[in-house]
């Protein structure tokens, strides 16, 4: 007896196991944002399929905090579409309520075709940022007892694991303005050269001005005597014909000058 009841435990065990390896993955992504007041978020809501296969609707309602954020669109992804073929959005039940703080989605695709197998963007969501500080998550739960369906003619619910999010509004730190004293502006004026023209001018002629001084009168001074003093005046040498005579003159002179004294001394010793 206490064999049977192991052996149950380990296959429940298991079979938890497998479904968890086959269930398909719902996420709100980004997993975390941080965003201020006056802001405006963007979230996905994305689906991997994963182990599971040929999902043909999918459906969720989102929580968030409204004291914080206000949604204001819901828009349909690609990931249900992604193989060409249309879907349809039910409306109710998808639509925003702002009041409650949540958001409710639901997508089938249309006709009898194949479910879609992989990774893609189910829903995009825009928030506005209206608190000033907090946490708001952002849990997704099922919608009406299911989150992802197989495509007919099963049309059952899949195994589907969630993962949430998280936005964290900021608080704005506010600086107090200083007073900066008003800049004045320098004006810095670049000095420009101009050209001059050079001209040949003629080269300046000197004026002679000539003038007349007037000088004053002597006024009378007594007579003053004036002595001449002989001065010897230079003559000019003779030439040589006129040295020459004198040369003759003077040893006749002095012939006859000697002539003289001796008959004067003849006459002297006869008295």
């Amino acid at each position: 007896m206490k064999l049977k009841q192991v052996v149950l435990i380990g296959s429940a065990i298991m079979c938890v196991f497998a479904t968890s390896a086959l269930a398909a993955q719902m996420s709100v992504e980004p997993v975390y944002q941080e965003a201020f007041q006056g802001d405006n978020i963007t979230v996905n809501v994305t689906v991997a399929t994963e182990g599971a296969e040929n999902i043909y609707a999918a459906s969720y309602t989102l929580y968030f905090n409204n004291t914080l954020l206000n949604a204001t669109s819901l828009d349909k992804g690609p990931f249900l579409t992604q193989d060409g073929n249309p879907s349809n959005i039910p409306d109710p039940p998808t639509g925003i309520d702002n009041a409650a703080g949540a958001i409710k989605y639901g997508e089938c695709k249309a006709g009898v075709v194949p479910g879609i197998t992989g990774y893609g963007v189910l829903s995009t969501i825009t928030f506005q940022v209206i608190g000033e500080e907090g946490i708001s998550q952002l849990d997704l739960s099922d919608l009406n007892l299911a989150l992802l369906y197989s495509a007919p003619p099963e049309y059952v619910p899949v195994p589907t694991t969630l993962n949430n999010g998280t936005c964290e509004i900021g608080a704005i730190i506010k600086q107090t303005p200083t007073s900066t004293p008003p800049t004045t502006a320098t004006i810095v004026t670049a000095s420009v050269q101009t050209p001059t023209a050079i001209l040949n001018t003629p080269a300046p002629t000197a004026t002679v001005i000539r003038t007349t001084a007037t000088l004053p009168s002597p006024s009378p001074s007594p007579p003053s005597t004036i002595l001449i003093s002989p001065t010897t005046t230079a003559s000019k040498p003779p030439s040589e014909e006129e040295s020459e005579e004198n040369n003759k003159l003077s040893g006749f002179k002095a012939v006859f000058t000697i002539t003289g004294l001796f008959i004067l001394l003849i006459l002297k010793k006869g008295m």
